[in-house]
């Protein structure tokens, strides 16, 4: 049996992951949790939309294993050190 799948290719079975678009994930939960958990530090959030723009339109599962992210080449790591 073959299951419906959306526009975007992913089953419409709702027992899937979600895929976050890092844009998508910043807006929609990490920038509430931050605000909620961590008042003071809700510019953080601003800083990483900043520090990885290019990234903004990739899956996570993009960033996390694909070979675009250079950690010496981050902006967060030239500024660290």
């Amino acid at each position: 049996m073959e299951t419906a799948r959306s526009a975007s290719g992913l089953s419409s079975d709702s027992t899937r992951p979600r895929v976050w678009i890092l844009r998508e994930f910043l807006d929609q939960h990490y920038e509430a949790w931050m605000k909620a958990m961590h008042r003071g530090r809700a510019a953080q959030v601003a800083r990483i939309r900043w520090a990885f723009k290019d990234l903004l339109d990739l899956k996570l599962s993009e960033i996390t294993t694909g070979p675009k992210v250079k950690p010496e080449r981050s902006p967060l790591v030239a500024a660290a050190g």
